[in-house]
């Protein structure tokens, strides 16, 4: 129950474990601790400071260097204990949080750490990670069954892993200010709590970050060299969403502000997505032979603007090119009210590309004019046959500042369909 007050370091062998807490454990400075492939448990209810170093060691001071691990528990199921590593870490073992807290009070306490495992298998435990300067860490896992939780404080988490692993986190992580969430070196970080990030966020080349289920919110901009991948969820990002890698959906429903493609950004929707943008949206992609949004829905909504740019990539291939087959198309484009899009060719261009869409949702008509899309020359192709796009009654209408809002009818079924877009129109005289 007391401290100790020796002031040498601590030899721990292989297979061995020293159950202590930061008060038992001895804090003088500069103390280390030699770690053979045995485990430190820091077992405590209450509050206080890892103040040691521990590395790893040699079995009986002699052979290779085996890894040491590190546990903070609490053996009472009060789940309580808030340790906090005042320094940086030098062993490559597990850390893992069975109960209570482990705070990183240091820069990269852990960084050498295998990896970060919140919970305890088979019991109802509440294991948190707390951040109180900006790490990396090599894993971050929860056990299910258990309440689990990464709290960001304002400080930057990044997750570096080796090609080919992968972590598996289900708790949530939360964050009281302008924390970021990075990802580098390879593997995925799979999510499926509920996440909030109040700053930034990378994937970096060649990582995945995946959210399955639950939710993800960034508050600041997100930049994508690697894959997002979300899957029957509810994301929000706050600021400018960079996507020069993969962004895969199946499907959910996504927000973003400023919405940014890069010439190699590549977007893969499924049946039943939504794409809600507040801000802009531009385009730059030449991926069209990857891209896939053709079943999900485009929204252009109220955030930081009402008058959205959006540019287009893809090419103007006329009205009697299927829609289907049009690389860069959208199943719906809905506009909503107090709403203006202006369209806008890739990279500036002034000609030669077009949007090619099935539904037009929330077109403001005064007489043959669409009012809230300014079209800049360039041309929408819509299904005729929609019923969603029934009140255009399969007539071709001019787009502010140029351009037209046009049936795309594949040949030989124009006559048909100008038909009865007339006969529509004189119904609708009537």
């Amino acid at each position: 129950g007391t401290g100790n007050t020796y002031s040498g370091g601590t030899t721990m062998e292989y297979g061995t474990t020293l159950v202590a807490t930061t008060a038992t454990l001895s804090q003088t400075a500069g103390q280390t601790i030699s770690n053979a492939g045995g485990m430190l448990l820091l077992d405590q209810t209450t509050t206080g400071n890892f103040t040691a170093v521990m590395s790893d060691g040699q079995a009986a001071g002699q052979g290779p260097t085996v890894p040491g691990s590190l546990v903070k528990a609490d053996s009472t199921g009060a789940n309580n204990g808030n340790v906090t590593i005042t320094n940086a870490q030098l062993y490559t073992g597990a850390t893992t949080v069975e109960a209570g807290t482990l705070t990183l009070g240091a820069a990269d306490a852990i960084k050498t750490s295998s990896g970060v495992t919140l919970g305890t298998v088979g019991t109802a435990a509440t294991a948190n990670l707390a951040l109180g300067a900006n790490n990396t860490i090599q894993g971050l896992n929860s056990v299910a069954g258990n309440t689990t939780g990464v709290k960001l404080n304002g400080n930057a988490l990044t997750v570096q892993q080796t090609a080919g692993a992968t972590s598996n986190f289900g708790g949530n992580i939360t964050d009281t200010g302008t924390g970021t969430l990075n990802t580098t070196g390879g593997g995925t970080l799979a999510l499926s709590g509920t996440n909030h990030v109040g700053g930034t966020m990378s994937v970096a080349a060649t990582t995945t970050i995946s959210q399955i289920g639950g939710s993800l919110s960034v508050a600041g901009n997100v930049t994508n060299n690697g894959t997002i991948s979300v899957n029957h969820s509810t994301v929000s990002y706050g600021g400018t969403f960079t996507n020069n890698g993969s962004y895969i959906s199946d499907p959910s429903t996504q927000t973003f502000n400023n919405l940014v493609i890069g010439t190699v950004g590549v977007i893969q929707a499924s049946a039943g997505d939504l794409y809600k943008v507040g801000g802009n949206f531009l385009n730059t992609s030449t991926q069209g032979a990857v891209w896939n949004t053709s079943q999900a829905g485009l929204e252009f909504i109220t955030g930081s603007t009402t008058d959205h740019t959006m540019q287009l990539p893809g090419l103007d291939g006329g009205a009697s090119q299927p829609i289907n087959r049009s690389p860069f198309a959208w199943a719906t484009l809905t506009i909503d009210a107090g709403q203006e899009v202006t369209l806008e060719g890739q990279g500036g261009a002034g000609s030669g590309y077009a949007l090619y869409v099935n539904d037009v949702v929330g077109a403001g008509i005064s007489g043959q004019t669409i009012t809230n899309i300014l079209g800049d020359g360039f041309d929408i192709y819509y299904d005729p046959w929609d019923a969603a796009n029934g009140y255009l009654n399969g007539g071709t209408y001019l787009l502010s500042g140029g351009g037209e809002l046009i049936p795309d009818v594949p040949e030989p079924a124009s006559m048909a369909v100008l038909l009865s877009g007339l006969a529509g129109t004189l119904l609708a005289r009537r």
